[in-house]
């Protein structure tokens, strides 16, 4: 079973209120059509939602200029093609959704996808158990009825873990739980919040099929999607000033550079705003920026490990171990690679612990890790990468999450700021898409259609 689909099936993926008119219930960009616009924009971010902006703005014969602060394109969208004879992906890699923005364009860029028949195995009560033994286990099933009761949760804004307790979530079991909860989001357990979770549930709408692209790297279909947006980048072009006092917006960048436009849209990682590394004169509004304060987002990593052998079951997708590592993956599957590859994915707490041992030590303690589930892992191991977001620049973390009492702060972050400043990037996500490429995508539209709509209501 996918790794998002417990969280997007049964209750999780009832239909919800649509977070955009028809534009959105589509996937589709032809409500734009009719919206014109001839000023000059800046975009602060070349990751999926600024490139998707770009790309509908320069099809409305806008000025397009993207601003990178990296050397690279693709934001958290990084693909290495070094490692083996197919593209890995170091950030993003599933399509969460069928109904969604990124699996049209997918599609269109030629994807095909790998098989949904192979199983997962999880470790708990001493043992490794294949997902139809674990679903024979009270417990177990137990765990997964409270991860679809969240979506019923009408208690105070509390943590996951907290849920879980009350939840009577055993121990035996809580880290499958943590793993397909809180690391799903980007954290863990004791930092995810249960409001945000319920929210994201009542307004998902982009399906309960999870995607992993078998012959297309993620950047290829995200440069399908937008070619003249990618044309419009220009890297390390660090923002650090965006003033909004003159006729036109002035941006600033830490080389010196100057650069004007009618309007800008800041799409950057969640983290680059809480830690106000790019000035805004005059300042946020307060309730803008107590609201970027209230939004998760922290260390996390991917650890691709590669073997001589196949360590793993012949039929197995994933495996959920009980220590650091709470989740490891095939890369190779079905047939993908003759290579035999796993990624493991770990945030929060975890993820924090593991960066203190250096990257010597977070293979090592991945390698002691697989030992125990399978038995072989040291002796097969020949080579890994470990790409810890919470360390690259410009970024410094996997993907927004909710936090306990976060309110309305998600909501107040979209909102633009007159009719010059807008926001988007997937942190900025109403409509329950948060954490994932689509809901990047999706906000692009949604700011630029707040630009085109600006002009016309000029």
């Amino acid at each position: 079973m996918n790794r998002r689909k417990f969280l997007h099936q049964t209750a999780w993926s009832m239909p919800a209120l649509l977070w955009l008119p028809s534009v959105l219930a589509s996937c589709k960009k032809t409500s734009v059509d009719d919206l014109q616009y001839s000023g000059k924009v800046l975009i602060i971010g070349a990751g999926a939602a600024g490139l998707y902006a770009a790309q509908i703005l320069l099809d409305q014969g806008a000025q397009v200029t993207i601003l990178e602060a990296s050397n690279r394109i693709g934001g958290r969208i990084y693909t290495n093609t070094d490692f083996s004879d197919f593209p890995i992906e170091l950030g993003a890699e599933e399509i969460h959704g069928e109904n969604s923005i990124l699996h049209e364009e997918a599609l269109a860029a030629g994807a095909t996808f790998l098989s949904d028949e192979l199983e997962d195995y999880y470790y708990f009560n001493g043992s490794l158990k294949s997902e139809s033994n674990a679903t024979e286990n009270t417990l177990f099933n137990s765990m997964l009825q409270s991860i679809d009761d969240i979506v019923n949760y009408n208690g105070g804004d509390t943590t996951a873990a907290a849920y879980g307790e009350i939840s009577n979530v055993s121990d035996n079991v809580v880290h499958i739980f943590n793993a397909l909860v809180g690391n799903e989001h980007g954290t863990d357990n004791t930092r995810v919040g249960m409001h945000g979770l319920r929210t994201e549930a009542e307004r998902w709408t982009a399906g309960d099929q999870n995607k992993m692209m078998r012959n297309t790297s993620m950047f290829e279909v995200l440069a399908h999607a937008c070619p003249k947006a990618i044309s419009a980048v220009l890297t390390e072009k660090a923002v650090q000033r965006i003033d909004l006092n003159g006729n036109d917006v002035e941006v600033t960048t830490l080389d010196g550079s100057i650069f004007y436009a009618d309007a800008v849209i800041c799409a950057v990682p969640i983290t680059q705003l809480k830690n106000n590394s790019i000035e805004f004169i005059p300042p946020l509004p307060t309730a803008k920026t107590a609201a970027i304060q209230k939004i998760g987002m922290g260390r996390g990593m991917k650890i691709i490990l590669q073997f001589n052998q196949r360590i793993w079951p012949s039929n197995m997708a994933s495996v959920y171990g009980k220590r650091n590592i709470p989740i490891f993956w095939v890369t190779s599957a079905d047939g993908r690679s003759d290579a035999f590859i796993l990624t493991g994915f770990v945030n929060g707490a975890s993820a924090e612990y593991l960066f203190g041992l250096g990257e010597e030590g977070i293979i090592l303690q991945a390698l002691d890790e697989l030992d125990e589930l399978f038995g072989e892992a040291t002796t097969a191991f020949v080579s890994a990468i470990v790409h810890d977001w919470g360390s690259v620049p410009f970024i410094e973390g996997t993907y927004s999450y909710p936090t306990p009492d976060m309110g309305n702060a998600i909501e107040i972050l979209a909102q633009p700021v007159g009719t010059r400043l807008f926001f988007a990037g997937e942190a900025s996500h109403t409509g329950g898409h948060t954490s994932t490429v689509h809901g990047a995508m999706e906000t692009g539209l949604r700011a630029a259609i707040e630009i085109l709509q600006s002009n016309r209501d000029e």
